[in-house]
């Protein structure tokens, strides 16, 4: 269903040490366009943390916002019908993590997403 490729581009963030480096590959595909950011944890209250931390280390960037987060209960399918619902031109997003798991399958992932997806290495 890739045929999206206008909209912003939204970093599904997983881990705050990566957010540097994410926020780098999405300003680069972003070229103009705004950037979201998606929290994404195992859990209610770590989901608040890294949202508050998140919104700590973006100060001041007026072109990047966190726009939502979602906690993923074991469950692909709910972290993937957050990104559907950012409506993304593009996402990037962090291999080997909750969004883009190691093992398994993408199933859920390939079948909400309308634009493309980025994969960025740890």
């Amino acid at each position: 269903m890739a045929d999206r490729t206008s909209g912003p581009v939204v970093a599904a963030i997983e881990d705050l040490d990566h957010l540097p480096g994410m926020l780098r590959a999405a300003a680069r595909l972003a070229a103009g366009t705004p950037i979201k950011l998606l929290i994404v944890a195992e859990s209610e209250e770590q989901a608040v943390w890294m949202e508050d931390q998140a919104r700590l280390m973006i100060a001041g960037q007026g072109d990047v916002k966190v726009a939502s987060t979602a906690t993923a209960r074991g469950e692909p399918a709910v972290i993937a019908e957050a990104l559907r619902r950012m409506h993304g031109g593009f996402v990037v997003a962090l291999f080997g993590g909750l969004v883009v798991p190691r093992a398994g399958t993408l199933r859920a992932l390939a079948g909400a997403l309308e634009g493309p997806l980025f994969i960025v290495r740890p």
